[in-house]
């Protein structure tokens, strides 16, 4: 597990299954039943439908091209859509509306290309209305051969750190973009 100076977690590999939310751990733990011993399996294997039906429209599903890197949405969830404003399916990470959100995301594939495994992060984010929130986010990779050839990600937001008034579990509407 990593920590940096803006409350921010980050944990690879095996130990996602322990900090990852509830709500996550369902995913992660399909993904890591198709996977078996490999580092990680192929996307021809993973189908989105053995998930519950209210994770699925928060999935976001990232095929990699390299040379030149592009990351470039297969699928873009319909809540996604709903919370960013806008939908990526068919498009790349360089059109996500907000730069910094844009520049996260690259980095947090890259890092993922980098070390070949599972990725949770929970960080602080201000909302709409200037109160802070936590934004978690699972992402786990899927490879062809040696590399990675797909990332699927599912986020979500909660009010506190420990993942206490989950959005998954209130379904109350939120009005939270991306800073």
């Amino acid at each position: 597990m990593q920590t940096n100076k803006a409350d921010e977690i980050s944990v690879f590999g095996d130990d996602v299954d322990e900090a990852v939310l509830p709500e996550f751990r369902v995913l992660y733990r399909y993904w890591a039943q198709i996977r078996g011993g490999r580092w990680a399996p192929p996307w021809s294997e993973f189908h989105l439908n053995e998930l519950p039906t209210e994770i699925i429209p928060w999935c976001v599903v990232v095929d990699i091209h390299r040379e030149p890197l592009t990351f470039k949405y297969r699928f873009w969830g319909t809540r996604v859509g709903d919370l960013l404003g806008v939908d990526l399916t068919g498009k790349s990470s360089d059109d996500i509306p907000s730069q910094p959100y844009a520049a996260r995301a690259r980095a947090e594939y890259t890092e993922m290309l980098e070390r070949k495994a599972a990725m949770y992060t929970d960080k602080p984010h201000i909302n709409d209305m200037k109160l802070e929130v936590r934004y978690q986010i699972l992402r786990v990779p899927f490879s062809s051969g040696g590399e990675i050839k797909n990332i699927l990600s599912v986020g979500g937001f909660s009010a506190s750190k420990e993942g206490n008034e989950n959005y998954f579990r209130t379904r109350a509407p939120l009005a939270i973009r991306p800073t």
